[in-house]
């Protein structure tokens, strides 16, 4: 093996670990929140793996490259479920049970005016059904 393709393996390998450091604060994130993490870190984090990307891209240097373009790929992932965790959550739709809707015995309430009339009982009914 020539000493290049060493020392190229060897910056491959260490592109990985760098990179894949990040993969278990993602899942941080994901399950407790980012309120930990500040934006402005992640910002010049994400600010410094754009320029090491660059430089990577001007030594035409595969390893700099690789682990810069996942490492902002992460960062970016990072970014986004920081914002997705910190925006409001909807109120969920409030749904009332059908017997407080209709429950107007004294129609005093016009809005909540049961829709079907109960049937009225005469006396003379009630007397001649027994």
């Amino acid at each position: 093996m020539s000493t290049s393709a060493l020392t190229e393996g060897i910056g491959f390998v260490a592109a990985a670990c760098t990179t894949l450091a990040f993969v278990p604060q993602l899942v941080k994130i994901r399950k407790q929140g980012g309120r930990d993490l500040s934006y402005v870190m992640l910002s010049i984090y994400l600010i410094g793996l754009g320029l090491w990307l660059a430089y990577g891209v001007r030594l035409h240097a595969p390893a700099v490259i690789a682990a810069n373009a996942a490492g902002i790929l992460l960062v970016g992932a990072a970014l986004a479920l920081k914002r997705e965790a910190e925006l409001p959550q909807p109120m969920p739709p409030v749904v009332y049970r059908e017997e407080f809707v209709c429950d107007n015995p004294l129609g005093l309430f016009p809005a909540y005016a049961a829709e079907v009339e109960p049937k009225k009982l005469h006396a003379s009914a009630h007397y001649a059904s027994r």
